[in-house]
């Protein structure tokens, strides 16, 4: 082989993808591997005549002591205490962990078994929090080093809402994982575990403008970037009470504000017993007119159990 190519070969060779490709090169074919150990030899390298493979290019690149140091933090599932929060952080479980789940802190090292370690002995610090797909990606550089690092967040991270770096824990603060949840943080687990829409879905959010729904609305909106759910608001006028018409309005001008597309939709409820049961029935169809990919109410439990009761105590079944 040419000397100058084999040079430009050996400049082109920069990456541990590069190294191993050349090396397993040299082993497929006898006249580079003369070449390869002839250079080797020329500069110094002691037993070249009997190195082999990326171990012969390592040598002559001058990397071994390079090649024994990685930089991405070890997988290895097992406890540990966070240095930066304090957390006293379990096993990953199903998924390996390499970060504290609270702060999202990780200690830039690795320890591989056999002849390879490193430990820069700096922090893994977030720096982006991404959204892919249905996953987040947790994007890092290490303070010391300025390493850069991704990885996918863990199924119980606690991610912000938001997705802002600003909300995560300060150092120190090593009883920041034994609060509760808040609510935002809540809504979004659930809509993320229960697979409750798929990012970019096309979410229609009913709002009357009473108090349940006018919080439901404000919580998706502040969380829209860590759920992805495209959000349309509807106000439905069922024509029963005089200021209901001025309510659709009112939602409707905290939709602009808000920057989300808003409708009011005014329903003519149909006679007969039961109004509450006839009121629901025209407004679950005006909202299924809408052709949004899910619908999200604010009715939850307490609903239910001021229903029963309430029937229960005009003596009525529940049904």
């Amino acid at each position: 082989m040419d000397r100058d190519d084999l040079l430009a070969r050996l400049a082109r060779t920069r990456s541990r993808g590069q190294v191993k490709a050349l090396g397993a090169a040299a082993d497929a074919d006898p006249a580079l591997l003369s070449a390869l150990r002839a250079l080797a030899a020329e500069r110094g390298v002691p037993d070249a005549d009997t190195l082999r493979g990326k171990v012969l290019v390592r040598r002559i690149l001058a990397r071994s002591e390079e090649a024994r140091r990685r930089r991405n933090p070890i997988h290895r599932d097992e406890a540990f205490t966070c240095r930066w929060c304090g957390a006293a952080v379990p096993p990953g479980g199903r998924r390996v962990r390499d970060h504290c789940p609270w702060c999202l802190r990780s200690l830039h090292v690795d320890v591989v078994p056999g002849d390879r370690a490193a430990d820069c002995g700096g922090i893994l610090q977030p720096v982006e929090l991404l959204r892919r797909g249905d996953e987040v990606v947790i994007a890092y550089r290490c303070d010391r080093c300025g390493h850069l690092h991704r990885c996918r967040a863990h199924p119980d991270d606690a991610i912000p809402p938001s997705l802002s770096i600003s909300e995560l824990p300060g150092e120190g603060s090593r009883r920041v994982h034994g609060r509760s949840r808040t609510l935002p943080r809540r809504v979004v687990e659930a809509i993320r575990t229960r697979g409750l829409w798929a990012p970019s879905a096309r979410v229609l959010v009913a709002v009357s403008g009473g108090l349940d729904s006018t919080v439901l609305l404000e919580v998706l909106w502040r969380t829209q970037a860590a759920h992805g759910g495209r959000l349309e608001v509807c106000a439905v006028d069922h024509g029963l009470r005089p200021e209901s018409a001025q309510e659709v309005a009112d939602v409707l001008r905290r939709c602009e504000t808000m920057g989300l597309p808003g409708v009011g939709v005014r329903v003519d409820v149909a006679p007969g017993p039961n109004l509450a049961a006839r009121a629901r029935t025209a407004r679950r169809a005006a909202l299924l007119a809408r052709g949004a990919d899910r619908i999200a109410t604010a009715h939850h439990l307490d609903d239910q159990a001021e229903t029963v009761l309430q029937r229960l105590m005009a003596g009525s079944g529940a049904a």
